[in-house]
């Protein structure tokens, strides 16, 4: 079941980019969704949710610093850069012309 902290993409409506839930009530959930700048209250089992994962190829920005990076390779929890550094998949925000 989802958690705050969770990053998801909305299947019905991939507009809204990647979101991230950030309050659970019962059986449903809170999602942000920054890049629409819009939260939205969801039911957490219609199926519309889906966890969004990195992959290696996708643009990502790091949050933080809000630079644009591409994942070359995933490692447990991290993620390797194009440019050789390794950092939390966490400190990740995929684009959402990528996902």
């Amino acid at each position: 079941m989802w958690k705050p902290g969770d990053r998801l993409t909305h299947r019905l409506n991939p507009g809204l980019g990647p979101g991230r839930v950030v309050a659970v009530h019962g059986r449903s959930v809170e999602v942000e969704f920054p890049d629409a700048a819009q939260t939205l209250r969801v039911a957490a089992d219609a199926g519309a949710l889906v966890p969004l994962t990195l992959a290696p190829g996708v643009r990502a920005r790091l949050e933080g610093t809000g630079e644009t990076v591409t994942i070359a390779a995933l490692d447990g929890d991290f993620c390797l850069l194009a440019d050789g550094r390794r950092v939390p998949a966490g400190d990740l925000w995929p684009l959402p012309a990528d996902l």
